[in-house]
């Protein structure tokens, strides 16, 4: 889905303050991201799975992914 809307973010790392890239740290951030940071860090949690398989799957389940997605739905509702 993010691909079909544009909002995979492939570079994701040029958004990301830290390095190597801690995922935990990287979301405190989101409260005020914008709306291209809050697609860089949706990206940033598949890749993460990419690398730590059934990560993405906690983060679904702690409430993580819907925030970014809840927050996103927001800006572009204004």
């Amino acid at each position: 889905m993010l691909e079909e809307t544009g909002d995979l973010k492939t570079n994701y790392w040029d958004y990301m303050t830290t390095e190597p890239i801690n995922c935990n740290e990287e979301l405190k951030r989101l409260e005020c991201a914008d709306y291209d940071l809050r697609s860089a860090l949706l990206t940033m949690l598949l890749r993460e799975d990419h690398f730590c398989n059934g990560a993405f799957d906690q983060r679904v389940e702690s409430g993580q992914v819907e925030c970014i997605v809840q927050r996103m739905i927001k800006l572009l509702e204004r």
